[in-house]
């Protein structure tokens, strides 16, 4: 499907709905994967590895590998303790000076009986402030929303209100 070679011989099914070569964006990681460019940026994770939310309004969610082919490591899976990227760039950001806040973990998908973090308390960064959660694996950086508020990209806010005097902002 979707590599220019019609396979059905009663019908071009197999080359509808498929994205504009022009104009599409390739999910890096992935092989022969790409999605339309009304799917980048929309707050859902099109591409396998969320990729096509990486890098919205000049803000970047997650970390991309510069040693592991430009795959891009989603925003839960970073800071956790455990490395995605061969030279642990997404777990190098993790200084206790970079830390914003704290938060209830969410549930991660990852090693087998790994404990990402024992005492039920997660570091939020930057990085990680707004970024779409995995909705496809019902996961998230943080249970508690924690991760959801303050958001610097004004696109995903969307409200806005007063908690103890301070204006604070809730994403979309």
């Amino acid at each position: 499907k979707c590599d220019g070679q019609m396979t059905c011989s009663n019908t071009e099914a197999d080359e509808m709905e498929c994205p504009d070569p022009d104009t599409a964006f390739i999910c890096k990681g992935e092989v022969n994967s790409t999605i339309r460019a009304d799917q980048v940026c929309d707050l859902k994770c099109d591409c396998p590895r969320c990729n096509d939310e990486a890098v919205c309004n000049n803000h970047t969610y997650g970390v991309n590998c510069n040693s592991t082919f430009g795959q891009h490591v989603h925003a839960m899976y970073t800071c956790n303790k455990y490395p995605f990227c061969y030279d642990k760039e997404d777990e190098t950001p993790c200084t206790p000076e970079n830390i914003i806040r704290y938060c209830v973990p969410g549930k991660l998908h990852g090693p087998e009986n790994y404990d990402y973090f024992p005492d039920n308390i997660r570091p939020v960064y930057p990085n990680q402030i707004c970024a779409t959660p995995r909705l496809d694996l019902y996961a998230y950086t943080c249970q508690d929303g924690m991760d959801q508020i303050n958001c610097t990209d004004v696109s995903r806010v969307a409200m806005k209100c007063e908690v103890h005097g301070y204006l604070t902002t809730l994403s979309v």
